[in-house]
């Protein structure tokens, strides 16, 4: 290694040298070390060791050079040492160890072994395995083993986890490609398939199921049939109650198709091969537990029970139709009983249509109340709501032109008459009221009119009623030309059975009845005995209010702000009463005349 050193070139101790001491034997590149002295002569440093550098000899590199590629302690070797004889390759070092990590192959640690010697046996890899050890494992690498482990599968001297699919079926922990005779049916378990001699459940075409499929749903015993056939011959698509339990009990419902004997009950045989909940529509009838198009000679009738028709000797029903016993009612296009058939119309000698008490119609020779377009009703409808004797009308006609509601029976209704009856009136020349409306109040004899007309010109009202009168009633008096009344007016006076506003001339006097209650104002010609005459001096004030005269004033100082009205009354009162045609009440004072 000397021959590399040019004289002059080692650096050790502040001093050049041409070799370094013993204890420092190992030349160092100055370049990689980091130092004070500016020496440009020297290339090498002495050091003790190499540091984080590989030596090579005497001299410190980063890489083992070609022809001593081999790494052993921090030394670059031309071979491996016998205590460490295989080669560990790391990037661009080469590495002697005394045992690989994984794999060997000619000395060389690998971690997959070569195409060429794919076989693992004792960590080498081998082109094939020991006689004794002939059974592969299905591990990369494919490590040679005496047996395989108890949780692996035998086949071809192989083991794997699981069987190839070209020989998918496991038995006795070998891989066979089809199960052996004695143990026919393929249980899938934990992804392969095991041959067992029965399933713990159903098998279909010699596999385990738990299920049925759509192709073979029915079960046979143990095994799903398309068909059933033999000694089960029926198919039966059974629906099962499933309780689950959570929060709460959840009731659910599956099918459950199996094969069976005979037809359990509440169930019907069809087409010789099924049982079903109801007979289908191509064989809507049911005789002794079988479904048929039609029913036999012997029980001709039929009666509907739910979706399907039971066939029976006789009818014990009210009607039937198409030799169909009917429980309620005749279908739509026929929907009238005769005599406990159905027929389109009811015939001449049974015309009217009755409704049942099933809710519908029968024909009947007559009816048992009142009749509307040929049907027996108990209340005329609201569109025929006249009645005239046992028939109801839309309007009452010609010969019985008036209508009369009479509400004193249950229902009420409208009935048609020739006249009215006593105690009722006629109101708009066609019904017949028992009190005439507000829009014609007045009672003209047996009418009812909106006013009075000149042949009977006087209303009057006798407490509940109004009437037209020719002339006034006994007791009442004429008012305004128009009105015949119990009590004349507050504002007006009784004069010869009228009401006037102003007395004549021929009875000048006012005389006042009933002072004290409500009244009763007369015009008199000569006030009556125990009364006295009097003469008032009624006063208007500028201002409107009126006052009577008092005697402390003259009546020329009333006469300057008053308008002076006169009136003279019988009294029997000085002190206290009440002048008609003055409205505001008032207080007077008797004047010497």
């Amino acid at each position: 290694m000397r021959e590399i050193v040019s004289e002059g070139k080692i650096f050790f101790n502040n001093t050049c040298l041409t070799e370094c001491p013993a204890m420092h034997k190992y030349l160092y590149p100055k370049a990689k070390i980091s130092t004070s002295y500016n020496n440009d002569f020297a290339e090498f440093m002495c050091v003790n060791n190499c540091s984080l550098k590989m030596a090579y000899g005497i001299l410190c590199v980063d890489k083992c050079p070609t022809n001593a590629k081999f790494e052993f302690n921090g030394n670059c070797l031309f071979s491996c040492p016998i205590n460490h004889p295989y080669i560990e390759t790391k990037g661009r070092f080469v590495k002697c160890v005394n045992r690989c990590k994984h794999l060997q192959f000619n000395r060389k640690c690998v971690s997959i072994c070569p195409i060429y010697a794919q076989f693992a046996f004792n960590g080498t890899c081998v082109s094939s395995c020991p006689n004794d050890y002939q059974f592969i494992e299905p591990t990369i690498p494919r490590r040679c083993s005496k047996t395989c482990k108890f949780e692996e599968l035998e086949y071809n001297k192989t083991c794997y986890s699981h069987c190839p699919t070209h020989a998918k079926y496991e038995f006795n922990r070998s891989c066979l490609a089809s199960c052996p005779d004695e143990y026919p049916f393929m249980q899938h378990t934990n992804g392969d398939m095991k041959c067992v001699k029965s399933c713990k459940q159903l098998n279909h075409k010699n596999r385990c199921v738990s299920v049925c499929p759509p192709e073979a749903k029915y079960k046979y015993n143990s095994s799903c049939v398309n068909e059933c056939e033999d000694k089960l011959p029926f198919q039966y698509d059974e629906l099962k109650k499933k309780k689950t339990y959570g929060w709460y009990l959840n009731i659910k419902y599956e099918q459950n198709h199996r094969c069976v004997a005979s037809c359990p009950r509440r169930t019907f045989q069809y087409n010789n091969s099924k049982c079903v909940l109801s007979c289908p529509s191509d064989m809507t009838f049911e005789f002794n537990g079988i479904c048929y198009d039609q029913c036999p000679d012997t029980h001709l009738f039929n009666i509907q029970e739910g979706r399907h028709s039971i066939c029976v000797n006789k009818c014990l029903t009210p009607l039937i139709f198409n030799n169909t016993c009917l429980k309620k009612k005749c279908p739509e296009e026929r929907p009238f009983e005769v005599s406990g058939s159905c027929a389109g119309d009811c015939p001449k000698e049974n015309p009217y249509k009755e409704l049942t008490t099933r809710n519908t119609y029968k024909c009947v020779e007559r009816c048992k109340s009142l009749i509307v377009n040929k049907t027996c009703v108990y209340v005329c409808p609201q569109d025929a709501k006249f009645q005239y004797k046992w028939t109801c009308l839309k309007t009452c006609d010609n010969d019985v032109p008036y209508a009369y509601y009479n509400s004193y029976i249950n229902p009420p209704m409208y009935q048609c008459l020739k006249t009215c009856f006593s105690g009722t009136f006629l109101y708009n020349m066609s019904e017949c009221v028992p009190d005439c409306p507000q829009d014609a109040k007045y009672h003209y004899d047996n009418s009812c009119a909106s006013k009075c007309n000149s042949e009977r010109a006087y209303e009057f009202f006798d407490g509940s009623k109004w009437h037209c009168m020719k002339t006034c009633p006994q007791s009442t008096f004429l008012f305004n030309d128009t009105s015949c009344l119990k009590s004349c007016p507050k504002e007006t006076f009784r004069f010869k059975f009228k009401c006037v506003y102003n007395c004549p001339s021929s009875h000048p006097l006012n005389y006042t009845k009933n002072k004290e209650e409500f009244g009763v104002y007369e015009c008199v010609k000569h006030c009556p005995k125990q009364t006295f005459f009097q003469f008032i001096l009624v006063f208007k004030s500028v201002l409107g209010v009126s006052s009577l005269a008092d005697v402390s004033y003259s009546l020329s100082q009333l006469t300057q702000t008053n308008t002076i009205e006169e009136t003279e009354v019988c009294s029997q009162d000085v002190d206290d009463y009440m002048l008609p045609m003055v409205q505001e009440q008032v207080t007077s004072s008797p004047l010497d005349l």
